[in-house]
């Protein structure tokens, strides 16, 4: 316990943040890199943000929301060790068919427990997970994942304290939905001395119900998660920028991240339902009900 109170204390010094490499984030976002490798408390986005608490996005086009389909989604928080400070982000393939329950996790957040955070486990089937990617020299069996947690919080630079009361205020951090498998959330509460309260939900129209839930929660996650990208990728001229990976090896960094912009402003043309989701966060007072609606905490990164 010692040892561990002092890697805790060593992890919570100030780190200088870096902004991570524009054509690392353009190689995940095309896809021919599937898995994110971020240092949790040093590597931020144009802004500021944290790169590991990265909310969950949607493939759209490698997805359908149809009954027997699947969805692929980016940003799944698996794999990473959270004593040495290294977040792993993975792109998954999940089968909302293959949902045998759902459960409402609390979280108690002070021994008090006069403030606990809320999410939403999804438990599945063998095979209703799957993993895209991955080290193809290692031997052995991958790694099998049966649940996922989704979870609302304060998206915020690394290191930054959150304010329950500071959070009344929609303008004081971000919203981002992010995505664990299931145990390495669990890990991660554990290693903070918090335990799970778990409840089964009981649905309307069973299974068919677990998955419209996975569905929704996915489609409202993904567009909170674009509409502060959006805003994000504005900033790719400022300090953050210049003060991020450059020279030979790393090329323009701004004109980097401009690329990566028009990258995914042409993404979502291409996409009616992005559309149509974009316009509809981009209305006044839009995210300011949509925090309403889902209470968030300061919990994370």
């Amino acid at each position: 316990m010692d040892w561990f109170k002092r890697r805790k204390s060593a992890a919570a010094e100030p780190v200088e943040h870096q902004v991570v490499d524009a054509a690392d984030v353009a190689d995940y976002a095309e896809m021919s890199a599937t898995t994110f490798r971020t240092r949790t408390a040093r590597d931020v986005l144009p802004g500021g943000l944290s790169a590991a608490m990265a909310p969950v996005f949607v493939v759209w086009n490698h997805s359908s929301f149809a009954p027997g389909e699947s969805i692929t989604i980016r940003n799944l928080n698996h794999g990473g060790n959270p004593v040495s400070g290294v977040t792993v982000l993975r792109t998954a393939v999940l089968r909302p068919d293959s949902l045998q329950r759902v459960e409402y996790v609390k979280v108690p957040l002070a021994r008090t427990r006069a403030a606990s955070h809320g999410q939403l486990r999804f438990v599945f089937e063998p095979g209703g997970v799957e993993l895209v990617g991955g080290d193809p020299s290692a031997a052995g069996e991958p790694d099998a994942i049966t649940d996922i947690v989704l979870s609302w919080e304060a998206w915020r630079p690394p290191g930054t304290g959150f304010s329950i009361k500071g959070g009344m205020d929609p303008g004081l951090y971000q919203l981002s939905m992010r995505a664990y498998s299931g145990v390495q959330r669990f890990i991660e509460d554990a290693l903070q001395q918090r335990n799970w309260e778990a409840y089964p939900l009981s649905l309307p129209g069973g299974r068919a119900g677990m998955a419209e839930l996975l569905k929704v929660s996915l489609a409202l996650g993904d567009g909170a998660g674009r509409c502060v990208m959006s805003e994000i990728l504005k900033h790719a001229d400022d300090a953050w920028v210049v003060g991020g990976p450059s020279g030979e090896h790393h090329g323009d960094a701004a004109q980097s991240w401009s690329e990566l912009q028009d990258r995914f402003d042409g993404r979502r043309d291409h996409h009616w339902f992005s559309i149509h989701r974009t316009r509809l966060f981009n209305r006044s007072g839009c995210r300011g009900r949509l925090r309403q609606r889902f209470c968030f905490s300061g919990r994370g990164a």
